[in-house]
């Protein structure tokens, strides 16, 4: 009895390492494209945790949205003071100004 008991825990456990072992692979592929974070309604701390950016960054992004309006182009934020080719680069997988594509609440 406790061999049958064990036997399914063991496999429990490696159908949930699997099933992560995907969602991280898939994560790192870009993810899912209606997963996209839009620059435009982004918080601080939203655009602060993508891959190259800190929070000063994600800062001066909001001022420059709210001071200039919507980004037409993500390469529109290489306008923003201190943003590279290579932060953008870094995030462009993760990021699109097109509102069908975003998860933003538009």
């Amino acid at each position: 009895m406790k061999t049958v008991f064990l036997r399914k825990v063991v496999c429990s456990c490696v159908l949930s390492l699997s099933f992560c072992a995907f969602a991280v692979s898939a994560m790192a592929d870009g993810g899912d494209e209606d997963k996209l974070i839009s620059p435009n309604t982004a918080s601080v701390e939203m655009l602060a945790s993508l891959p190259g950016m800190n929070r000063e960054l994600a800062m001066a992004v909001v001022g420059y949205r709210e001071t200039l309006g919507d980004l037409q182009s993500v390469d529109e934020l290489l306008e923003v003071p201190g943003f590279t080719e290579e932060i953008l680069n870094g995030i462009r997988p993760y990021i699109s100004v097109d509102p069908l594509k975003t998860d933003c609440n538009c």
